[in-house]
C-alpha cells in the first residue's frame, strides 16, 4: 500500500478503437489540433481527528534474544477515513493471523505498551470472546476500531487505543484509556463499548489497570477494576 494517491485514467468508450483516427482531424490544420485536457476531479478525503498507527506483533515469531518491543513492527499510518479502508481492505483479519499474534491501533505517539508514560496509569476494557464465538471476532474488531477512530466511545482524549489478541482459547479485544481511577468516565467508556460490541445480557466487559497488568507480568489475569 502506497499514501500516494492513484493516477485517473481515461478508458476508451465501449466499441471504440484506440488506435482510430478521425480523418478530419488528421487534415485539420496545426493551428486546430490543440486538445483541451480532460479535467479530473480532485481526490477528496476526509480527514480524521487523530493519526493512528497499526501495530503488529507475533510473539511466537520472536527471536532469543528479542524483547517484546523489538517484534512490535509497524503496519499502517493514516489519518483520513479513505486510508483507513484502504489499510483494512489489504490486511488480514485476526481470525486469519497465527495464534499468539496481535494487531495494536493506537493514537500515533502512543506505544501499545503499559510502560508507555500516557499509558501508565490507565488501564482497559476487554471482551473474553471464546472460540465457540470466533466468527464474530473480526466484525468485533472492525467495529472497535471504527468507533475509535470515529470517536464514539465518549472522551475522546481518554482514549489511547485498542488490541485484538488472537490466542488457543480464548480470543481478546480491548480498549485501552489513561485514567483508571475515573470511574464514571470509564464506566461510560464501557458502556458505550458494549452498545458497539451489541453484546447479548448474559456478557460482560472488564475493566483491568495496567497497574495490576506491570505487576504481575500478565495482560489479562488481573483484578476486575470495573464491569460493564
Amino acid at each position: 500500500m502506497s499514501d500516494d494517491e492513484s493516477k485517473p485514467v481515461v478508458a476508451a468508450p465501449e466499441g471504440a478503437d484506440a488506435t482510430a483516427v478521425d480523418t478530419h482531424d488528421a487534415a485539420a490544420s496545426t493551428d486546430d489540433a490543440a486538445v483541451e485536457p480532460i479535467p479530473t476531479a480532485p481526490v477528496v478525503k476526509h480527514p480524521l481527528q487523530h493519526r493512528w498507527v497499526l501495530w503488529y506483533d507475533n510473539p511466537k515469531k520472536k527471536l532469543a534474544n528479542e524483547s517484546w518491543e523489538e517484534n512490535l513492527k509497524v503496519v499502517y499510518t493514516f489519518d483520513t477515513v479513505e486510508d483507513f479502508w484502504g489499510m483494512f481492505n489489504n490486511i488480514l483479519p485476526p481470525t486469519k493471523l497465527l495464534v499468539g499474534s496481535n494487531y495494536h491501533l493506537f493514537k500515533e505517539g502512543i506505544r501499545p505498551m503499559w510502560e508507555d508514560p500516557i499509558n501508565a496509569k490507565g488501564g482497559k476494557w476487554v471482551l473474553t470472546n471464546n472460540r465457540q464465538r470466533r466468527a464474530r471476532l473480526d466484525d468485533a474488531w472492525m467495529n472497535t476500531m471504527l468507533a475509535l477512530i470515529g470517536e464514539c466511545l465518549e472522551d475522546d482524549d481518554d482514549l489511547s487505543g485498542a488490541v485484538v489478541s488472537v490466542r488457543k482459547t480464548q480470543d481478546r479485544v480491548a480498549v485501552w484509556t489513561q485514567t483508571a481511577t475515573n470511574e464514571p468516565l470509564q464506566r461510560k467508556v464501557g458502556s458505550n463499548f458494549r452498545k458497539v460490541l451489541d453484546l447479548s445480557k448474559n456478557e460482560g466487559l472488564k475493566y483491568q489497570s495496567h497497574a495490576d497488568a506491570a505487576a504481575s507480568g500478565s495482560s489479562y489475569q488481573n483484578e476486575v477494576v470495573y464491569d460493564a
